[in-house]
């Protein structure tokens, strides 16, 4: 199976997921993924330490698309990295969920010709900041 190159930029709750086209494709999925890394904390003489156990992934989404459009959007998405309130007694502010995001190609037989792989997607709430990129789908300038 062929590799899709794609990249995501943050917008202001959301982010834009675009990728490089696949000639055979006659469409493309893309997926929407929560990754939930659960946290279990530990008092050891008196020092809270965290102890995480294995990612687990569900998809909330999955949008079909045209073979001529090669990026979607999702907007009105909620920051959920990180919590408003640190956990009592420590400064670990992370939920432990992310956003993720997977392109897949599919051909005119309806079989995935190419994917990619799971992308972090950072959603930012706040109005001026600049979200992180992830790498250039087209090659260098």
């Amino acid at each position: 199976m062929n590799n899709i190159i794609c990249s995501v930029n943050s917008l202001k709750n959301g982010f834009m997921v675009y990728w490089k086209e696949i000639k055979n494709a006659a469409c493309y999925h893309v997926h929407l993924i929560v990754g939930d890394t659960k946290k279990e904390y530990k008092i050891v003489k008196g020092q809270i330490s965290v102890i995480k156990k294995k990612e687990e992934f569900l998809e909330i989404a999955l949008v079909d698309i045209p073979r001529n459009i090669k990026y979607y959007s999702f907007i009105n998405l909620p920051e959920i990295q990180y919590t408003k309130k640190p956990f009592y007694r420590t400064n670990d502010h992370e939920t432990g969920k992310n956003f993720y995001v997977v392109v897949e190609a599919e051909d005119r037989e309806g079989k995935i010709v190419a994917q990619s792989e799971r992308l972090l997607a950072v959603v930012n709430e706040a109005e001026h900041q600049v979200g992180a990129y992830y790498g250039n789908p087209f090659g260098n300038y």
